[in-house]
């Protein structure tokens, strides 16, 4: 019994260990199978001899000793899976703290969070699944050891310490200046191609558009053209209403919204509302920088007026506010590193009570920042770049060619260090291309083109050869690659082929001609002379190049050939005869008559011949001039009335009458004048050959009007 009980215990033992662990179904049947056998070996226990059961309680030792080893060594594995999992928390910790610690937006840290508390949750369910299972227990520990270096990794790229090939794209530049899209495109190397537009939303120099979108990969792209603003177009046409009867602050108000950059008050004494627009001189659709003049009700009290603070406020509010108390304002222009350009910097009276009768206010107005030149010399383009946009300024690129300058660098500007500089100043700076060199080239067109692009003098000669094809090139100058210095000037000799000398065709027929060219290579054209006396038609009476002169082959002579044997016709005398029956007749003769009108006037009717160029023989198809008579002088009479003159506008006036006079009088000259006078400014003045009632006006006579003017 106590052997039983002995057996008993152990299992109970055994049991109690493996109640530490987790037991497996597996272990569970072992167990049971030992206890069967242990049962069945009770059996045979009274049986055993002294020395067989000594042996069998050393087995059971043994069996108790190999328990407690395996417990050990469970319990180390045990110990270093949890100092593994305890591991990848501390290090998942770090990763988070870096990442936290590098913020650079929440909108940017926001997805890498919800990354974090996924992993997090992973993380959980792991060490939880752990704990409670021994089976995956391998599968778990190459997940933390994978943990803890995808967090190792993202701490070493957080920090800066690795880096990881990135692909770039195509960034949205709206409303950005052209300092990030020059900063953009000298890191990816991408052309960039500037168009201008006005724009009245997007700041001058910022993006309005771009041609390619974002995110576009760069890779994708060789070039990108950006379209720039050049801020309001002043030229633009705006419809400008009828401000009458509105307060001057309003017109102020509508002028800055839309743009209006030439308006100005005149403040004359009314009965209307103190600073009420009582009329102005155009309305209706203008263009934004045409002049605008307002006529505004003053403040004609002559009370002492306390001058407010004008200092911030816009040139035309300030003085206008001034100008409509009565007082005189004296503009000063000065530099301002804080005040917008146009705006009050200070002013000469402020917060005192005064007089507008006897007061002046001097008004300090904004020129802007004053800009001083940089050392452009010394700059490089991304430098220059970045200058001339944040100042706001115009520049005019050009390339030239350079011995001394390598390319890129600047070779002169047309500002000099510590210039002053005005915004409205083009600044034009000149960049090397580098040293010039002789090209490569397979036509002459090619050549010529390449050399006036780039300014280059140039001769080109010809040489006849009998061995190089005309237009073949000889020889030149300089070589490929060789450099061309700045006062060169490159010689190309071409071929003209072989030498022709040319024969003297004169006398010869066209056939004979055309069969001589071909025979010699010559290129030969003809066209029909004039009319000789005893040369047949035909037959040549000049040529185009001199005999015996040496050209190459090829070259191309104008074959003058003759009309025949001229005939001969007798002109009568057309000297009162109309102008129909003088053209029937010169058609009849086979000659020319060319017409024109006597310079006066004349008893002769109107278009009857007074005088001819030639009288008897002359040549077939020859000219003659026939003179026309213009006819008697006609006499208009004509009525001005004193509504068609315009009071105060002398230009009306004379707009209106030269118009009237033209019409009512052809044939009659007026010459219009100015003449001083005190009043009836825009009336004809007493002096006028033109007076207002009827007026009496005879062809090819000429009359002066003369106009009242102040």
């Amino acid at each position: 019994m106590k052997k039983e009980s002995s057996k008993k215990k152990n299992i109970d033992n055994i049991k109690k260990e493996d109640t530490n662990e987790e037991i497996t179904m597996n272990d569970l049947i072992k167990e049971q199978e030992k206890f069967k056998e242990n049962i069945l070996n009770e059996k045979v226990i009274k049986e055993e001899t002294p020395l067989e059961k000594d042996i069998s309680e050393e087995k059971d030792d043994d069996k108790v000793v190999e328990k407690d080893n395996f417990k050990d060594i469970k319990e180390k594995k045990n110990g270093l899976y949890y100092t593994l999992i305890i591991i990848t928390f501390i290090t998942f910790v770090s990763y988070v703290v870096i990442e936290v610690l590098h913020i650079d937006t929440f909108k940017n840290f926001l997805p890498k969070l919800v990354g974090i508390v996924f992993i997090f949750l992973v993380l959980i369910c792991v060490s939880v699944m752990s704990i409670r299972s021994k089976e995956k227990r391998f599968s778990i520990i190459i997940f933390c050891l994978l943990f803890i270096t995808y967090s190792i990794f993202n701490i070493l790229l957080t920090l800066g310490k690795i880096e990881l090939p990135i692909e770039e794209f195509v960034p949205n530049f709206y409303d950005k200046t052209m300092i990030d899209v020059n900063t953009w495109k000298e890191i990816n190397h991408i052309d960039i191609i500037e168009n201008y537009e006005y724009s009245d939303k997007i700041a001058k120099y910022h993006i309005i558009s771009q041609d390619v979108s974002a995110p576009t990969l760069t890779k994708d792209i060789t070039k990108l053209l950006v379209t720039i603003s050049l801020g309001p177009d002043y030229e633009k046409e705006v419809i400008v209403p009828n401000f009458v009867g509105l307060s001057r602050d309003e017109v102020i108000k509508y002028a800055q919204e839309n743009y209006l950059s030439n308006v100005s008050f005149v403040f004359i004494d009314s009965e209307k509302k103190v600073d009420t627009v009582i009329s102005q001189n155009e309305s209706g659709t203008m263009k934004r920088n045409t002049t605008l003049i307002l006529n505004i009700s003053k403040n004609n009290s002559n009370e002492d007026v306390k001058i407010i603070d004008l200092t911030k406020k816009s040139k035309l509010y300030a003085t206008s506010w001034l100008e409509s108390f009565g007082f005189k304002v004296n503009i000063i222009e000065e530099y301002s590193d804080d005040i917008m350009e146009g705006y009050v910097i200070k002013q000469s009276i402020k917060d005192e009570v005064k007089s507008p009768l006897d007061t002046e206010v001097d008004l300090t107005i904004s020129k802007g920042k004053m800009l001083i030149s940089p050392d452009i010399m010394a700059m490089s383009q991304s430098e220059i770049n970045e200058w001339i946009i944040n100042n706001n300024l115009k520049v005019s690129y050009k390339e030239e060619y350079s011995e001394d300058k390598p390319l890129g660098e600047i070779i002169n500007s047309s500002i000099k260090k510590d210039d002053i500089i005005e915004k409205s100043k083009l600044i034009e700076i000149t960049i090397s291309k580098g040293k010039l060199e002789m090209i490569e080239y397979t036509t002459i067109t090619e050549f010529t083109n390449w050399a006036e692009t780039n300014n280059i003098d140039y001769e080109i000669k010809y040489e006849y050869s009998d061995t190089i094809k005309k237009d073949f090139l000889i020889s030149s100058s300089h070589k490929k690659g060789e450099t061309i210095k700045k006062n060169d000037t490159v010689t190309i000799t071409l071929s003209s082929g072989r030498s022709i000398t040319i024969p003297n065709f004169i006398g010869m027929s066209k056939t004979s001609i055309q069969n001589k060219c071909n025979e010699l290579n010559l290129s030969c054209s003809f066209k029909t002379g004039s009319y000789t006396e005893k040369t047949a038609k035909d037959i040549a009476i000049a040529q185009s190049k001199n005999a015996n002169v040496i050209v190459s082959e090829g070259t191309n002579l104008v074959i003058t050939l003759s009309a025949g044997i001229i005939q001969k016709v007798n002109v009568p005398n057309m000297v009162g005869k109309t102008k129909a029956t003088i053209q029937n007749e010169c058609k009849n003769l086979g000659i020319t008559c060319n017409f024109n009108y006597q310079s006066g006037y004349s008893n002769t009717a109107k278009d009857t011949c007074v005088s001819q160029s030639k009288t008897g023989t002359v040549n077939y198809g020859s000219s003659i001039t026939i003179t026309l008579s213009n006819g008697p002088a006609k006499t208009y009479t004509v009525i001005i009335d004193a509504n068609q003159l315009s009071s105060g506008n002398p230009q009306a006036t004379k707009a209106t009458l030269e118009a009237k006079l033209k019409n009512a009088c052809p044939g009659v000259t007026f010459n219009f004048k100015f003449e001083k006078a005190n009043s009836g400014i825009g009336y004809l003045s007493p002096n006028s050959g033109v007076k207002i009632g009827a007026n009496t006006f005879t062809q090819g006579q000429t009359y002066t009007v003369i106009i009242n003017s102040n």
